[in-house]
């Protein structure tokens, strides 16, 4: 009588490599969820934030340095969606950075927090010139002009010389406090306002006729764009 010999199935490194790449895959998936929930919670720190910018450009008081009040509601609803968003995905530091961000709308209070997560932030990423200007720009709010204020300038014009956003924000802060900042800061400070006023001539020229500085910005044109551009005698 014949027996047919039954085949077990896979071998036993195949079932092995298999489970591996089971567990990889669920760890895996497991981190695009959490990813995705952070995005979702995201969305609407981003919202209000994105919709705070558009009230302070009709609202902010130029040269006052201080911003409207945003709704309380509407803060506290940023703020848990801010967290929980950082809960979902610790390591990525634009959620950190949204959250300051949202601090950093509530005044000298908030200042308060975002300077505390702007610092974290440029431990974890040292070179990116956006986190160094708003520490400088939230330190600036909770009046704190100090040697960490000016090493925060001085960092965000040379990690981001070329950054727009990077250089507006620098030049205002020289415009206001151009008086406290030390013989060491303020050339980078005029260097960096050369750079803005040539590459954008108009949001430059702009800003500075808001904090009286238009003499300052109008020196770096030359004497035809004075003439049309600033009407400089």
């Amino acid at each position: 009588m014949v027996h047919s010999r039954r085949v077990s199935g896979l071998p036993f490194a195949a079932r092995f490599i298999a489970a591996i790449l089971i567990v990889i895959l669920v760890a895996f998936i497991s981190v695009l969820s959490q990813e995705g929930l952070a995005h979702i919670y995201d969305q609407q720190t981003t919202g209000y934030l994105s919709f705070w910018q558009q009230q302070f450009l009709k609202e902010q008081q130029p040269g006052t340095g201080s911003l409207p009040i945003v709704d309380e509601d509407q803060f506290n609803k940023a703020v848990s969606g801010g967290i929980r968003t950082i809960k979902q995905s610790p390591e990525n530091p634009r959620f950190s950075g949204q959250l300051a961000g949202v601090y950093d709308v509530q005044n000298e209070k908030g200042a308060e927090q975002a300077v505390i997560l702007y610092r974290q932030l440029i431990r974890k990423k040292p070179v990116w010139p956006y986190y160094r200007a708003n520490l400088a720009l939230a330190k600036a709010r909770v009046g704190e002009l100090d040697r960490e204020f000016e090493i925060a300038l001085e960092q965000a014009v040379l990690t981001g010389p070329w950054e727009k956003d990077v250089m507006k924000i620098v030049a205002t802060l020289g415009f206001v406090y151009q008086d406290w900042l030390s013989p060491q800061t303020n050339p980078l400070i005029s260097r960096n306002l050369e750079r803005w006023v040539t590459l954008y001539t108009w949001d430059a020229l702009k800003v500075a006729a808001q904090y009286g500085q238009s003499v300052k910005a109008c020196s770096f044109l030359s004497e035809p764009e004075k003439y049309s551009l600033c009407r400089v005698d």
